[in-house]
């Protein structure tokens, strides 16, 4: 079998019903510590009886698989070369522990995960911290894709400060000091052929660094902080039904997962990649 041709299909055995993805609908797929991560071209209607549409979503060890069984799954998919391995990447918890960050080695995508949901950035134009400065024990990050909407991490520990430009290097990191920048700015800086002079008011630094463009990936396109806010809860109350999840390797099922819970219990769903290329 090739990875050519894959789609991956969400089972749920009470409904009697599969929700097929098709590989071209699927932008990242990312296997974190214990979780994947799907994050897909556009949003669509994930568990029947919803009407509520996902851009993402996360699938977890459903209750009744062993951790071993599990394991084996995720080693599964980390064997295809469209899935990307961050199970041994570094990872940054915001202080609230709701999000994770994975930024990866400097060369592959940055990944955001919250309970739910999966968001990632493949092309990186450039990296905005703000209130790192000024008492703050904690800091925020505006991560703008070349291409597509801005990812935005809140309430970093300052202890990280050092991995952006560690990672990135300082020509793709703007430190923009004490003071929270403008969402308006941030998204206007990303249209800018330097971020870092757009968004500190000086045309003395050099354009950021060149990165092809070809991002669609992510999770703010010019809302407001409560905006964005609103619309991330949203859809983390939706994606609930299908955050912990069975899967099936390719010679069948990894778990058979049942209780007592209705249809739409995330412990009744299996996941599964099956080759449609004939």
């Amino acid at each position: 079998m090739t990875d050519d041709g894959l789609s991956l299909a969400l089972r749920f055995p009470k409904e009697a019903s599969v929700v097929v993805i098709p590989q071209a609908e699927i932008v990242h797929a990312v296997v974190g510590l214990s979780e994947v991560g799907i994050c897909l071209k556009s949003a669509i209607r994930i568990v029947p009886g919803t009407v509520k549409e996902v851009g993402s979503f996360v699938l977890t060890r459903p209750r009744y698989t062993p951790d071993d069984e599990w394991m084996d799954t995720l080693d599964s998919l980390c064997m295809r070369p469209s899935v990307i391995d961050y199970r041994l990447a570094p990872v940054l918890h915001t202080a609230c522990d709701s999000k994770r960050l994975q930024p990866g080695d400097g060369t592959g995508p940055i990944v955001v995960w919250s309970t739910k949901t999966c968001a990632a950035v493949n092309e990186l134009k450039a990296v905005v911290l703000q209130r790192t400065t000024g008492g703050m024990s904690t800091y925020d990050a505006r991560i703008i894709p070349c291409k597509g909407p801005i990812l935005m991490v809140d309430m970093l520990l300052h202890k990280t400060l050092d991995m952006w430009s560690d990672t990135f290097g300082m020509g793709r990191v703007v430190d923009a000091g004490a003071d929270p920048v403008p969402i308006r700015t941030v998204q206007e800086a990303q249209e800018h052929p330097c971020v870092r002079s757009y968004i500190l008011g000086s045309e003395d630094e050099e354009p950021d660094e060149e990165v092809p463009p070809d991002s669609d990936d992510s999770e703010w396109n010019g809302e407001s902080d409560d905006e964005w806010n609103e619309s991330n809860e949203g859809s983390d109350s939706d994606a609930e039904s299908i955050s912990d999840c069975s899967a099936a390797s390719d010679d069948g099922d990894a778990g058979d997962s049942s209780d007592d819970s209705d249809s739409s219990d995330c412990s009744s769903i299996s996941m599964d990649l099956t080759d449609t290329s004939e």
